[in-house]
């Protein structure tokens, strides 16, 4: 458990590459293309690296990273890809502790990428002025804060 109460997360993946984010806590879940289960007692007595069975599906538990958090984001605005973020971080020369001011938040497609690369000294703004893709792009940040090491000081602007 974290220390919110709230389990960690961990990531299942197929062997073709597919992979399923969920969170290892009590209490039944339904995760497109697994079915429904309690997380935390199917990953009872398992630890990253162990092959469990979920139905007919063969799983390896890994640790989740930015891969696991895109693939399982919600989206609602159209997402910026992860071609397009890694050339955008690269040709602006975004790194390790920078400050950006992003506009155009949306279902935080850019915003992941930028998150990933700032680390815990960087600063990121993200400005949203719909309220629903704000709310899904808000969403898709705090679970990604719960999941990477390092998370930048991170403040949405909604409206």
């Amino acid at each position: 458990m974290n220390a919110d109460g709230r389990g960690e997360w961990v990531a299942l993946r197929e062997d073709d590459g597919r992979a399923y984010l969920l969170r290892r806590a009590p209490g039944e879940v339904k995760v497109k293309g697994l079915g429904r289960f309690d997380a935390e007692q199917l990953l009872n007595g398992y630890s990253i690296g162990d092959r469990i069975s979920v139905g007919q599906k063969s799983l390896t538990i890994v640790d989740p990273a930015l891969p696991e958090a895109r693939r399982n984001m919600a989206r609602r605005a159209q997402v910026i890809g992860a071609k397009d973020s890694g050339f955008l971080i690269s040709w602006m020369g975004i790194g390790v502790g920078s400050r950006v001011l992003e506009g155009g938040h949306g279902s935080a497609g850019l915003a992941m990428h930028l998150a990933n690369v700032l680390g815990s000294s960087g600063t990121l703004i993200s400005v949203e002025s719909r309220p629903e893709h704000a709310e899904i792009g808000r969403a898709n940040m705090e679970r990604l804060s719960e999941v990477l090491p390092e998370f930048p000081d991170w403040h949405l602007i909604d409206g």
